[in-house]
């Protein structure tokens, strides 16, 4: 089983759309995939913590608190980059506005894996 993360902006499920960049998502949907079938054997909607309240290694360590394998993100800023490999989460690359969780978990093989900060703020 592999649990993957993707910020997104509603509490819609697998039809929630994704944020474009996961420091500014509302919410986490955690989606448990299993490797050998890739079939989604379960999904949640968590909220995210703001970045006042701890910076932004808060998601980061939340994310990893939850069993979270790999995270799905447009941009992403250098420290919780380097967050995500240092707790051993893969950070994958998608450049899709306005896509669900469903869209991008349907390619996501065809993501890059994200070695380098995404971030334009």
């Amino acid at each position: 089983m592999k649990r993957i993360a993707f910020p997104v902006e509603n509490k819609a499920g697998m039809d929630s759309e994704v944020s474009m960049h996961f420091g500014h998502a509302q919410y986490f949907c955690l989606v448990d995939v299993d490797e050998s079938s890739n079939q989604v054997m379960k999904h949640e909607i968590i909220d995210n913590i703001p970045h006042s309240e701890g910076g932004c290694m808060m998601p980061v360590n939340l994310l990893k608190e939850k069993g979270t394998d790999a995270i799905v993100v447009g941009g992403i800023g250098g420290r919780p980059l380097m967050g995500f490999q240092q707790v051993g989460i893969t950070v994958v690359h998608h450049d899709a506005p306005q896509a669900s969780v469903k869209d991008l978990l349907a390619g996501l093989s065809r993501l890059p894996v994200l070695t380098e900060s995404s971030c334009n703020h």
